[in-house]
This record gives C-alpha cells, structure tokens and sequence, in this order.
C-alpha cells in the first residue's frame, strides 16, 4: 500500500473535484461509486425525443461566474431566464395576479438579512415574528408566501428549519450565493455535460473509478483505511467519503469504530429533504411559455405549487415541480406494496392543479410523465440537507472534522451552501488538507 494512495467515496461533482485534485498532485486514486453512473444528485435523462435533457436533480446555477468552477465547466452553457416573465395564478378562480416579481424581490431583500438577524429561529418563527406593518394586507399575504417559496423545500415544514447560530461570514468568494442568478440561470444542454467532462479530465489523470460498487462498511485502522464494499475490500492511507447527508443518517454504511458522539450530534441537528420530482411532457404549451416558473396558489395550499417551465430553455413543454413532495410521501406511505398506483394518483393530482389554474382552456393529458423520489433512492436518502436552529459552531466543526484517517467532504459539509458550486469548493478544501497532512507525514 503506496503513502501517496486515497479512496474516494462517491463520484458526484464533489467526489470527482477530490480526486482530480489529488491526482494532479501525484496521488493515486481510487473512486468508488455505488451507481451504474456519475453524477450523485446531478441526474440527466431525456424527453420523449430521447435528446432534450430534463433533469431529475440539480438543475441551475446558483454561484458567482467569475469563480473557476463556472469559467471551466460552464462558461458559454448557461442562460439566465426573465424572472419577471413567470406568472402567478390562483387555483381557486383561475385569475393571474399582477406584480409577481415585486413580491419576491421583497422576500429576497428581507431574506439577505435574516442569516444575521434570526439566527437561532426556525423559519416558522421568522416569518411570523417580521414586522410587516407597513405593508397592506394583501401584501403581506404575497410577501409571506414567497418567502414560504424560498424557504419551504420539498415541502419540508417550516418548523424543521432554521437559521443556525455558527459563523458563516466571511464568505469564501467560491462558496457565495449569488442572488442575482439564484433559481434563474440554467444549464443550457443538460447537466450532464460538467460530469462528462469531469470524468474525462479524472480518466487523463489516472484515477481509477469504480462504479456499481456500493460501499458498506469502513474501518479506520492504524496509519489507514479500509473501505469494503459489497464484493471487495480497499484499503488506503486515507479515504474521502462525499456520502451523503442522507446516507449517513440511515445507516446504512457501518463504521468502525463508529463516527464520534460530535459527529453524530451534528448530524441530528441536520434534516435532509424528503424529496419527489415530478416531470410532465405535453406536445404543446398550453401556458404563457416565456417565463422560467409558473406559480399556482390557493388559501387551502400550504404553500406555492411551484412548477418551472422548461419551454424557454429548450422549446419542449415540459413542466417540472418538487412541491408535491408531501403529497407523494402520503401516497407512497398510503399505497406501500404499489407504486405504480401512488404515482398514478398523483400524476392526477398535479393535473387536477393545473386544470383548476386553467379553466377556459382545454388541458391535455401528458404525453409523457416521470416520478423521481431521491429519498427511495439508496445512495442519496433524500435530495440535499437543511440545517436547524440548533446547529452551533461547534456541532459544524464536528461535522465538518476528519474521523482519523477519513475525511468527509461535498456540499453537505459546507457551512455555506448545498449547491453545486459549493460541493465543488468544499472537495477542494479537503483534498488539500489531506495533501498538507501528507506532507507532514515525509
């Protein structure tokens, strides 16, 4: 067993970053990835043309593009769509209602200054303890419910997160949310592309990649690591788990010895959103298609049924929403041994929605639909992470710290984000703290 050697676990954007950066450094290393592909949540399929990509898990831009990140595998794949073209209808007369993106604007700037002001609050507690007495009634419906939008992912209830208490500034340039981009800049061509291109440049490095290797167990052991997965054991001086949040609250991975008592409180104060994607593909918009997002409303939803449009992005009328996350829980929970009639019954669902923000219009059933549920899936447990009021500096150290010889990286351990950008940032930050522990051990 070479000192230069390093195991990877996962071979999503993060895992990938990792052992590009060490192998650029002369480091051997071996990726293992539990998937028959690439990509962890990043996951591109096709519409019924079998070449418009649609993607069933990260889907736009959220980071600055001056950053290397972009400049590298994204310059000249995006396009930011008009945020003020979307349109906002109520399900329960059909009526567009005027001024959306003044609504949201507003949300985002009280939000800018939540990080420091609320910290400690859930986001339920947030909301209603804003001032908002300057502000009509009407206003203030609208103003609640973006921020519901921005706040409520998948349908997690507002009382689970928060805002934590541990330090987030100053924010690493690489790592900043850019507000401005934020939810309107999308991949042009499918995500697909970034994770092709990373596997290409991993492959001219050397790095071994592994896939259809599920891991199971992992055992620090003196001056290193074994990683066994379902058919071989692997061992390495050090190893670099990117399992997810999700993954490592369900236990499904054995450690031994088993992660610090730190770590595990770290975790608990960590949620992970239990998320369903829902994709309809029709032959013809039969909606305002210039707009990135259409939002349905009703006094009876618990927040904004938010469907993105893909139709400005690749002339398709393809709708995609996460927001009957909740819904879909209820079925699949409902109808355990058949998932067949749970989707069923919620395709009708969101198209009982649709139709209700359409009335004068006929509205066709889907030529082709897709169910993506990221908390069935076995290497993901949910789609990403939110943390809770209770999440300290301290419990973020520990989160974030090695367990001897393993380190833990991708966006999940980040303290400033769960996007693409900053899984990148955060595998570089641990990859070169490992080659600094290397050097130390010549």
């Amino acid at each position: 067993m070479a000192l230069k050697e390093v195991i990877v676990i996962g071979a999503g954007v993060a895992g990938l970053t990792a052992a590009l950066t060490l192998a650029k450094q002369g480091i051997k290393v071996t990726v293992l990835e539990a998937r028959d592909r690439l990509g962890g949540r990043i996951y591109t399929l096709t519409a019924r043309d079998a070449k418009t990509p649609i993607e069933l898990g990260a889907s736009y831009w959220e980071g600055y593009q001056d950053i290397p990140f972009y400049q590298h595998y994204l310059k000249a794949k995006t396009i930011r769509l008009d945020a003020q073209k979307s349109a906002l209808i109520s399900i329960d007369n059909g009526q567009e209602q005027p001024a959306l993106f003044k609504y949201y604007q507003i949300a985002q700037d009280l939000l800018a200054d939540a990080e420091k002001k609320a910290t400690g609050q859930t986001f339920a507690q947030y909301i209603n303890n804003l001032d908002l007495s300057s502000y009509s009634q009407k206003e203030i419906y609208w103003i609640k419910r973006f921020l519901e939008n921005s706040l409520l992912h998948h349908c997690t209830p507002l009382s689970k997160g928060g805002f934590p208490t541990f330090n987030r500034e100053p924010i690493d340039n690489q790592e900043a949310w850019n507000d401005s981009d934020a939810d309107f800049c999308f991949v042009k061509n499918g995500y697909h592309q970034v994770i092709a291109q990373m596997q290409e440049e991993c492959l001219k490095a050397n790095v071994n990649i592994i896939q259809n290797s599920p891991v199971v167990k992992i055992v620090n052991i003196e001056n290193g690591v074994e990683v066994y997965t379902q058919a071989q054991k692997y061992h390495a001086p050090f190893a670099i788990s990117t399992l997810p949040i999700g993954v490592l609250k369900s236990n499904s991975v054995q450690f031994t010895p088993g992660l610090s008592q730190d770590k595990l409180q770290a975790l608990a104060c960590i949620g992970v959103h239990d998320a369903t994607r829902v994709i309809l593909e029709f032959e013809q918009p039969f909606w305002d298609n210039e707009g990135p997002y259409i939002y349905l409303d009703s006094v009876n939803s618990r927040c904004l049924l938010e469907f993105r449009n893909a139709y400005p992005l690749c002339q398709k009328a393809i709708l995609l929403t996460g927001k009957y996350s909740d819904v879909a829980r209820s079925l699949y929970d409902q109808y355990p041994e058949d998932k067949v009639q749970a989707e069923k019954e919620l395709i009708q669902r969101v198209m009982d929605d649709i139709r209700k923000a359409y009335p004068h219009k006929q509205v066709p059933a889907p030529i082709k639909t897709m169910i993506y549920c990221w908390t069935a899936d076995p290497f993901a447990k949910g789609a990403y992470p939110y943390r809770t009021a209770n999440m300290t500096e301290a419990l973020q150290q520990a989160l974030e710290k090695p367990e001897d010889n393993l380190y833990f990286a991708g966006a999940d351990f980040s303290r400033f984000g769960f996007s693409v950008h900053n899984a990148y940032a955060n595998a570089q930050k641990v990859a070169k703290q490992l080659l600094q522990n290397l050097e130390r051990q010549k």
